[in-house]
């Protein structure tokens, strides 16, 4: 098998959903929102717009990165847990705005989880079919509106889409090895048919999700004899930035190297590990990126027209944020949002004033650290864990500058799981 990644592609929408909307209507505080979530604003579509839109979107992002001839493309792959129900599904409409006539296409009707088994089938097809395009797209803004707004999950979810090229030739990086797992019997832990409202039982999904992560990632490295230690850049999908942290301390890595923009977005499901891969790139690939727009807040997504992936000055750091952001607090007790971690992996309460997505201290090249009970110690002000690091300092290796291998890793209803290493 020789299969390629050659581009990421990313498309979110231009409304920026805040806590403070959100908070209106749920009859809650913007801080307990963040709190609980580690989120600050996500996107969401508008009421026309559809996830082959999304699809459609990204893909373009990623075929013009890629510089790639739509025409020679072999195959289109569509994730998606929020499409609507029926058929054709979005991938065919995909397939036929880029103008393909008899390339094959293939909806995988999965959350969270769809785009990393998208990339894994594509690896074994790449042989065959040659450039194959993955997306990942998600209206999770009409799933969670379908029905009378929770608080549990109206709070996490965000539209967006994101993208991967894959080919047997030869890319920037080669694909090694991945694995893939599904148990069933967990199925309605997390779940959504349109004929009721979306079920979570936070707790359960966080606790397998924090144990079933790290297993795979494990598996998949173990396989290729490559130590956690010498991968470059965890890129796992966005569900809670505490899982994001917890994964790193299970594989005794950097928390710095587990890739993170949740607070931006939110948890855009299975479009969330190729948005996230996308950004990555784009730090990368342009070193640093065009300075934000004046009056912008630095995380706050793309101007009218851009594809949404946030931008960087030329010292890496971006605008200031509001103080005061919960980093990757967990649920109040007694909630089945989303769950906290004591350094022993049992679910606990979040402590108080934790800063969300709070960056590096001064001196430090690591995110800020947590004690037992998951509380961080203070950190330097205005500079969001999410924003990449500042020149000179470590982060998240660039996926095409750094010969280190780079992992993806989802977990999501089914449930579904798996990781896939590419170097």
């Amino acid at each position: 098998m020789s299969a390629y990644l050659h581009a990421f592609g990313a498309h979110l929408p231009p409304r920026v959903v805040s806590n403070a909307e959100l908070a209106d209507r749920l009859k809650c505080t913007p801080e307990w929102i963040e709190s609980v979530s580690g989120i600050r604003e996500r996107r969401w579509a508008g009421e026309e717009t559809t996830v082959a839109d999304l699809a459609f979107a990204a893909a373009e992002d990623c075929l013009t990165r890629a510089g790639a001839d739509r025409s020679k493309l072999g195959m289109v792959i569509v994730a998606s847990g929020s499409a609507p129900p029926g058929f054709p599904g979005p991938a065919a409409e995909v397939a036929a705005r880029l103008g393909l006539e008899n390339a094959p296409v293939l909806d995988l009707p999965m959350a969270s989880a769809g785009s990393l088994f998208g990339m894994a089938l594509a690896s074994r097809l790449a042989d065959s079919l040659g450039d194959i395009l993955v997306v990942g797209a998600e209206k999770m803004s009409a799933v969670i509106q379908a029905y009378p707004l929770d608080q549990n999950t109206a709070i996490l979810f965000g539209d967006g889409a994101g993208a991967v090229l894959i080919s047997n030739r030869e890319g920037p990086r080669r694909i090694l090895h991945s694995v893939l797992h599904t148990s069933g019997e967990l199925r309605q832990e997390l779940s959504f048919d349109w004929k009721s409202a979306l079920k979570m039982n936070g707790g359960s999904v966080i606790l397998h999700a924090a144990r079933k992560i790290p297993s795979a990632i494990r598996e998949v490295l173990e396989h290729e004899s490559i130590a956690p230690a010498d991968v470059s850049t965890f890129l796992v999908h966005q569900a809670n930035q505490n899982l994001l942290v917890r994964v790193a301390k299970a594989l005794a890595v950097p928390t710095e190297r587990v890739f993170s923009n949740i607070a931006r977005y939110g948890n855009t499901s299975s479009a969330s590990l190729l948005i996230a891969a996308a950004e990555c790139e784009s730090i990368s690939t342009r070193g640093a990126t065009e300075p934000v727009a004046a009056r912008r807040p630095a995380d706050s997504g793309p101007e009218e027209g851009r594809s949404g992936l946030a931008r960087f000055s030329a010292s890496g750091a971006t605008e200031p944020v509001a103080a005061g952001r919960p980093a990757d607090s967990g649920p109040e007790e007694g909630r089945s949002g989303l769950a906290r971690f004591s350094a022993s992996g049992a679910t606990e309460s979040v402590a108080a004033g934790r800063p969300a997505d709070s960056g590096f201290e001064e001196g430090r090249s690591d995110p800020a650290r947590f004690s037992a009970s998951g509380a961080t110690e203070p950190v330097a002000a205005g500079r969001p864990a999410d924003s990449g690091p500042e020149e000179g300092r470590s982060g998240p290796a660039p996926l095409r500058e750094k010969p280190g291998p780079v992992v993806f890793a989802a977990f999501g209803a089914g449930f579904h799981w798996g990781a896939l290493v590419a170097a």
